[in-house]
């Protein structure tokens, strides 16, 4: 058995993942580099890995100085069509805080829901709030402006998930659980710009 993204923490099985607190982080880090100084973070559901990126999230305002206000961390528990991929919360966030000016969203999903938003409240991405997603779906690529995001290489994870099964399978008694990381980077796009 062989685990990819999500893996029981405790279970000893070979898996393939990415260190979702330093993507968070490098995706926090990016939005400050492009001169954001009072950023959300907007997640989905409170499940590990959207904890994991919180906390990478939470890493990169805690060393960049500016103060960490958890007010604006948000989950979406239900992301569901009726919630419309957390359009509800963050139109509540962008009301309620107007100098907001960076968002991390924990899927890019999330992120073209939040743009979404900040469109109907006559704001302008990136000049008036940079936004930058997670995992690099197309839509990310397609959607107006172009989303920055962190690219969680599918591909790259499906191929040594498969190396590491065929290994077992071979030699069954040799081979023990192993963790292979996978690096992520962040793709810079319209959203995040420097204006």
């Amino acid at each position: 058995m062989i685990f990819v993204d999500i893996a029981p923490p405790k279970l000893k099985v070979s898996k393939v993942i990415i260190d979702d607190v330093h993507a968070g982080y490098k995706a926090t880090k990016h939005l400050l580099e492009a001169g954001a100084s009072q950023i959300a973070c907007v997640s989905g559901s409170r499940n590990t890995i959207n904890f994991l990126r919180v906390k990478g999230y939470l890493k990169a305002i805690n060393e960049s100085g500016f103060d960490l206000n958890t007010d604006l961390i948000i989950f979406n528990e239900k992301l569901i069509e009726g919630e419309q991929w957390g359009m509800v919360r963050s139109k509540k966030l962008l009301k309620k805080y107007p100098l907001l000016n960076g968002v991390f969203a924990t899927t890019d999903m999330l992120a073209t829901g939040l743009i979404k938003v900040a469109k109907k409240q006559n704001l302008r991405v990136p000049e008036d709030i940079k936004v930058i997603g997670f995992s690099n779906w197309a839509i990310s690529m397609l959607y107006e402006p172009s989303i920055s995001t962190v690219d969680q290489p599918g591909y790259e994870m499906g191929q040594k998930a498969a190396q590491l099964l065929f290994s077992k399978i071979n030699t069954p008694t040799k081979v023990r659980a192993k963790t292979v990381i996978i690096e992520t980077e962040v793709i810079q796009r319209e959203s995040s710009k420097v204006n």
